[in-house]
């Protein structure tokens, strides 16, 4: 299902109509509620999103030009986040750490030469 998405990910990129871009990928989230979290499937699907996630922000630093930069004045910006955490069971909805703690990610050259 997320081969789908991915599939088409280039030609977006390399269009120049847009200013944001959603993405919902499901295979993590399918895998996790089928099998829990701690699935044997899990690892390769989490290196899928991997390369995936090296693509887009690949694609966004390679369409912005200096130009982008006086016109909008910032960088691109990938935002990568997950809509819900997840039980080892595989199930969200309570209270536990795991159900209550979502990932989020900020990507941008912005950030390059910055340190913590």
């Amino acid at each position: 299902m997320d081969l789908n998405v991915t599939r088409h990910l280039s030609g977006e990129l390399s269009r120049s109509d847009w200013r944001l871009m959603i993405l919902h990928y499901l295979g993590v989230d399918h895998i996790g509620h089928l099998e829990g979290p701690g699935s044997s499937r899990m690892g390769s699907k989490m290196r899928e999103m991997d390369i995936v996630v090296r693509q887009l922000y690949d694609g966004l630093v390679a369409s912005w030009t200096e130009q982008d930069a006086e016109k909008r004045g910032l960088p691109p910006l990938l935002v990568v986040l997950g809509d819900h955490g997840m039980g080892d069971m595989g199930s969200h909805g309570g209270a536990s750490k795991g159900e209550v703690e979502t990932p989020l990610v900020f990507l941008s050259p912005a950030f390059a030469n910055k340190t913590t």
